[in-house]
């Protein structure tokens, strides 16, 4: 075929490559899909502006690779560094309270401990009477608190097991309930802390 013969070659709307043709059923067509086209264009909401675009993005961490199954929790290094090592060198914590506080922290989930004293005592090895003479002195110095009985509470702002968002979620809580000893956010002992 040669190209004169390609270029004369009519279209299967019936219009020849050189421009339409002005019959009537092409008009009528082109007519009825500017209609039809119209129609459509009019049921189609305009766009609006976009206002807000937010975008989650979550890395993927390899886990911590901890001692034994029971998981982990996050203790503040303020509170072990600057707190705990002092009260221990200064004999402000007995070596029996810094167990049971010890316990606890590594039981707690979401910061709470349900366990009765006599089932602490039987976990550490120690007499019923010796964790309840710990757990007065921890409470007095803010780093647990009894919830009821058989409840306990570590204090969510040294020690917890559980994520970020919880965290505060179990902190905004525990201040709403105004406690009288400031717990959580007052930490014993009383004059050592502000000394530092």
């Amino acid at each position: 075929m040669s190209s004169r013969e390609a270029r004369d070659m009519p279209t299967a709307w019936g219009a020849q490559r050189r421009g339409p043709r002005t019959e009537p059923e092409f008009e009528s067509l082109v007519g009825t899909l500017a209609d039809e086209l119209a129609v459509v264009s009019s049921r189609v909401p305009r766009p609006r502006p976009v206002e807000e675009i937010n975008i989650r993005y979550k890395s993927v961490r390899r886990p911590h690779d901890m001692a034994g199954s029971d998981g982990y929790s996050l203790t503040s290094n303020w509170f072990l560094a600057k707190i705990m090592a002092r009260c221990i060198i200064a004999h402000k914590i007995s070596p029996s309270q810094i167990a049971v506080f010890l316990y606890l922290a590594g039981c707690q989930r979401d910061s709470y401990v349900d366990q009765t004293q006599q089932q602490m005592a039987d976990s550490i090895g120690a007499p019923r009477t010796t964790v309840n003479a710990a757990l007065k002195r921890l409470c007095e110095l803010n780093y647990v608190r009894k919830v009821r009985n058989g409840r306990w509470q570590v204090n969510p702002r040294l020690c917890f097991r559980g994520n970020g968002d919880k965290q505060n979620d179990v902190v905004t809580s525990t201040r709403s309930e105004l406690l009288e000893n400031t717990f959580p956010d007052g930490i014993g002992p009383a004059g050592f802390v502000d000394a530092i």
